[in-house]
């Protein structure tokens, strides 16, 4: 026979946040790191990078991304270029990282003389005769070169 009242099991203390250095949102025990955002899925959630949360809202917003064409460019500094779009917009767009990753014969738009000389052929920012390197308008657009 069970008697009433108070069980004789210690109960399970829930980690805490500042220990593992992350938040927790709600009554869910999986971790969101600060900064991301949470995709909610049957098996399990999964905690986002800020980048990736920006590209989707950014993707979100633009309704025409796909007739977007670079209508203006001009050489700032460095490797940062001035585009302006079909749209009207005009971004900066830092090609650092990705010309910096670039390997063997592309290697020569590493330096500066090189990656002036740009020019824009149906609506997109070439380097090179044959189109040596070429980015997706719609990252140029988004900033995520």
């Amino acid at each position: 026979m069970k008697t009433l009242g108070k069980s004789n099991s210690k109960k399970r203390e829930k980690p805490s946040a500042k220990k593992y250095g992350k938040t927790r949102v709600g009554k869910h025990k999986a971790p969101v790191y600060r900064g991301s955002s949470v995709i909610k899925s049957k098996s399990k959630r999964v905690a986002l990078p800020y980048n990736i949360k920006r590209r989707k809202f950014l993707e979100s917003k633009l309704l025409n991304i796909n007739s977007l064409t670079v209508a203006d460019a001009k050489y700032l500094h460095d490797y940062v270029i001035s585009i302006t779009f079909s749209d009207g917009e005009n971004k900066k767009v830092d090609f650092t990282k990705s010309i910096n990753s670039t390997k063997g014969y592309y290697t020569k738009y590493k330096t500066p003389r090189n990656f002036k000389s740009f020019k824009i052929e149906d609506g997109n920012i070439v380097w090179g005769k044959d189109w040596d390197l070429i980015f997706e308008i719609k990252n140029l657009y988004l900033g995520l070169v």
